[in-house]
């Protein structure tokens, strides 16, 4: 198991030092105050990661074992009978299915879009607060929709931890920080380097609070330190990380059912689409930048390309 993360880490690596960067829409590029990736950074969280493996990898047999796991599962791939639409007749679209350690795998429920703080082992059914009926009517469904969701997943984890006990312990584990870890640690040349070295900071300043526990229940040893220019420039980076978060997700609002999500928008709305990113680029260019060098910068990380 170390040896295929350790594959992963240096195949993240080498396509940081040898390809040129996917332009994200999630985060929006560019010099300070936004982010801007770089060959260094991401590869200093990898090595961090590379550090780490021995002592993060879960030691429960069943999240090591590997799993084939449909990753595209949804109802155009998905074949019932027409007389009898419980009975499911075929599955298609199996051409990237992976094979990979259970804690790998994506454990969430894709169709449920639950914005909180994940639930940990806490199961109780939630409940809408006591001032639901008073609020204005946008909180309310706002608050309601969050009941419903939260309500879902709640449903879910209950029926997992009965039925399907070690996938309940790996949905658990993805979601403490060692879990988070491994996973950004997986695609690193596309994004979340910022995201993984400020978590990998943050353990180093408190590690008791995250260290796993020996056979002896004593903590093992940090396997990372920062020295305090490398925690200067780590929390620098998170700052500009949540701005350039900020302004994609402000895009993305602001266009609404126009969104051209995965890139792709209908041809019929193309011109309106293009006008309208147009000008948001120029605001943000007004906004944040001056000189030259950054305006052709930003302009060069820019994701809404013809």
């Amino acid at each position: 198991m170390v040896d295929y993360r350790k594959a992963i880490a240096h195949r993240e690596i080498t396509a940081s030092r040898s390809l040129p960067f996917p332009r994200q829409t999630l985060l929006i590029y560019g010099p300070r105050p936004l982010y801007l990736p770089t060959v260094e950074k991401k590869v200093a969280a990898l090595k961090c990661s590379l550090q780490s493996l021995e002592t993060f990898l879960p030691e429960d047999p069943a999240l090591l074992r590997g799993h084939l796991w449909h990753t595209d599962f949804h109802h155009e791939n998905i074949y019932v009978n027409p007389e009898k639409p419980t009975e499911i007749t075929g599955i298609i679209d199996w051409q990237s299915t992976p094979i990979t350690p259970l804690f790998d795998q994506p454990l969430d429920l894709p169709f449920v879009n639950y914005d909180g703080p994940d639930i940990g082992e806490n199961l109780e059914i939630p409940v809408l607060p006591d001032d639901f009926q008073s609020m204005q009517e946008d909180e309310k469904k706002k608050v309601h929709k969050n009941y419903m969701d939260k309500s879902a997943v709640v449903a879910w984890r209950l029926l997992l931890k009965h039925k399907n006990p070690a996938y309940y312990r790996a949905v658990l584990f993805k979601h403490t920080p060692i879990g988070l870890t491994l996973e950004l640690s997986r695609q690193v040349f596309t994004i979340g380097e910022s995201s993984l070295r400020t978590i990998y900071a943050e353990m180093g300043e408190d590690w008791q609070e995250y260290a796993p526990k020996g056979s002896d229940m004593n903590p093992v040893p940090c396997p990372f330190n920062f020295s305090q220019a490398e925690i200067t420039e780590i929390d620098e980076d998170e700052e500009a990380t949540a701005s350039s978060t900020r302004i994609a997700t402000q895009i993305q609002e602001h266009l609404g059912p126009l969104y051209p999500h995965k890139g792709v928008i209908e041809h019929e709305n193309y011109e309106e689409v293009k006008k309208i990113l147009g000008e948001i680029k120029q605001e943000v260019i007004e906004h944040l930048f001056e000189s030259t060098d950054d305006i052709q910068t930003f302009d060069s990380q820019w994701p809404y390309k013809d």
